[in-house]
C-alpha cells in the first residue's frame, strides 16, 4: 500500500490529480482503462496478454527477491497436504487429489499448477477441483484438508509466511514451476504522453525512497523492470 500511496503523493506534487481510492471493488485493470481512468495498476500476465491492446502503458514487472528467477519473473510454489510430502511431485496421483485454485483466469494460481505437475498449460485431470477466489483461500482449504495440492505465486507466498504462519505450517511446499513473466504494473496513459513519463519517474523515485525501498525489499520486492510485450506472448497458449 505504502507504494501506491507514495506514486499518488509523487504525481500530486507534479500537478497530477488521482482518484481518492486507491482501490475499486467495483472495478477491475482493464474496466478503468477502458473508461480512461487507470493511472496505475498490476494485472496477471496471462489477462495481460489477453488485453494489452487496451493498455497501451506498460510500466514494467516487479524485481523479486528469489533465487534462480530472472529479473523482472516470477514463479509460484506449489503446496500440498503434508500426506503427501513424501510423495515425488512426478509420482504424484493427480486423478486422485484435490485441487485448490485461485481463479480461473489465474496463471500463478491455475496454470503454472498445470504447469508443474504435467509440463503444459493443458489441464490436468484432478479427482476433484474447488475455486478459493484468493491465494489466501488456497493456502486455508489445503491447511484445514478440504484440498490436496494448489499453486501461490512466490510473492504472495512470501507475505502468507508471516500473516498466516500457523496455516502455512500445516502445509508442505513440494516444488515450484517454471518461471515466467511477473505481473505487470500498467497504465490507462497514452504511450509516450507526459502523463506517463512522469508516471515511471515516480515508480523510480518510490524504490530511490530509503525507508519505502526498504519495506519493499522486506516483502520481497527489489525494484522494477521494463521487460517487452513480446516476452508476455507465451501466455498464448493458455486456454481460459
Amino acid at each position: 500500500m505504502a507504494f501506491w500511496q507514495f506514486v499518488r503523493s509523487y504525481l500530486e506534487e507534479q500537478g497530477i490529480e488521482t482518484g481518492s481510492n486507491l482501490y475499486d471493488a467495483k472495478c477491475n485493470t482493464i474496466s478503468l482503462a477502458r473508461e480512461g481512468r487507470l493511472m496505475l495498476g498490476q494485472m496477471c500476465g496471462l489477462n495481460f496478454s489477453r488485453y494489452r491492446k487496451e493498455l497501451p502503458g506498460y510500466i514494467g514487472s516487479f524485481i523479486l527477491a528469489e533465487e534462480g528467477v530472472p529479473e523482472g519473473y516470477y514463479h509460484s510454489v506449489i503446496i500440498a497436504s503434508k500426506k503427501l510430502e513424501k510423495i515425488s511431485i512426478d509420482d504424484l496421483p493427480i486423478n486422485e487429489l484435490r485441487a485448490a485454485i485461485s481463479e480461473k483466469d489465474s496463471y500463478s494460481g491455475r496454470f503454472a499448477l498445470y504447469q508443474a505437475l504435467g509440463g503444459s498449460p493443458n489441464l490436468c485431470a484432478f479427482g476433484e477441483v474447488s475455486y478459493t477466489g484468493a491465494h489466501r483461500g488456497t493456502l486455508a482449504a489445503i491447511s484445514c484438508g478440504q484440498a490436496d495440492i494448489g499453486a501461490i505465486d512466490c510473492l504472495t507466498w512470501h507475505m502468507l509466511q508471516s500473516a498466516c504462519p500457523e496455516q502455512v505450517t500445516k502445509v508442505k511446499v513440494i516444488g515450484t514451476s517454471r518461471p515466467v513473466p511477473a505481473p505487470p504494473l500498467v497504465s490507462g496513459l497514452a504511450e509516450h504522453s507526459e502523463k506517463l513519463v512522469l508516471l515511471k519517474k515516480a515508480i523510480k523515485a518510490a524504490f530511490k525512497e530509503d525507508k519505502l525501498s526498504a519495506g519493499m525489499k522486506n516483502i520481497g520486492i527489489l525494484g522494477c523492470k521494463p521487460l517487452t510485450r513480446a516476452h508476455y506472448d507465451i501466455f498464448g497458449a493458455y486456454k481460459i
